[in-house]
């Protein structure tokens, strides 16, 4: 009888020990319910902020793409605009070549015959100035020509530039 006394007693003990923890679990679980509460509304803000992130570089990114793909046809557009002005700009040169070539003719000879008179040694300074003015005033025609001609080279390829400038 004393051996199941004693069995008993310890079973007891047993019970009330484990009986004890029961509650000291149920109150410490009851006391942390506040707390983890706290925690869920810090998990939800920090995803709730998380997810706007995710839509603000989504849309940065889209933002970013479009820019991207804008910029590639602007290059494109512009390496075919410099390609179409360098065979424009050929084709006016090639049509104005003749006539500068008689410009430069016309004035070739006069402009010669001048060099060679002012070359000479026996030539008094009122005829030197006077040669030098001429040679100038020659110059400054063949160059007013010259200039006019390529002003008409410029606005032919400006209208063709243009018109294709037009149609990109």
């Amino acid at each position: 009888m004393g051996k199941s006394l004693l069995i008993m007693f310890v079973l007891g003990a047993l019970c009330v020990s484990a009986c004890g923890n029961v509650q000291k679990k149920e109150s410490s679980i009851e006391l942390l319910k506040p707390q983890k509460l706290i925690v869920d509304e810090t998990k939800t803000d920090a995803l709730e902020k998380l997810q706007a992130l995710k839509k603000v570089s989504e849309e940065n990114y889209k933002f970013a793409d479009n820019n991207a793909r804008a910029i590639e046809v602007r290059n494109r557009n512009m390496a075919k605009l410099k390609e179409y002005s360098l065979l424009v700009e050929k084709e006016a040169e090639e049509s104005i070549s003749v006539q500068k070539q008689l410009i430069e003719e016309d004035y070739r000879l006069k402009i010669f015959n001048l060099q060679m008179q002012l070359e000479s040694l026996k030539l008094r300074a009122e005829t030197r100035n006077k040669l030098k003015e001429e040679m100038e005033d020659l110059l400054l025609e063949r160059d007013g020509r010259l200039a006019t001609l390529e002003e008409r080279k410029q606005d032919y390829i400006n209208e063709k530039t243009r018109a294709y400038k037009a149609e990109m």
